[in-house]
């Protein structure tokens, strides 16, 4: 996702007092969230993805590795995306 603090450039300032973006480190890129990213995807593909979070949370309940599966679906939707996931 574009860095919104230099809007993608990598550096902010003004002519000839051009710094390092420190939000993005001059990449020009913040990673997106899992949230950030849940929301660009089609109805269908949201309903697909919470099934999937819904089975993996309560897994992770049975399992006793966490307390409730709110949890872990928050903590998933805070976590920065990955494409592969």
């Amino acid at each position: 996702m574009k860095c919104p603090k230099c809007n993608g450039y990598g550096k902010v300032g003004e002519y000839k007092y051009y710094r390092t973006c420190q939000t993005c480190g001059g990449t020009g890129e913040v990673p997106q969230t899992n949230e950030e990213w849940f929301c660009s995807l089609s109805t269908e593909e949201k309903a697909k993805r919470i099934t999937c979070l819904d089975v993996n949370a309560e897994h992770k309940v049975k399992q006793g590795l966490a307390d409730n599966a709110v949890e872990v679906i928050v903590e998933w939707l805070k976590t920065p995306h990955k494409e592969n996931e």
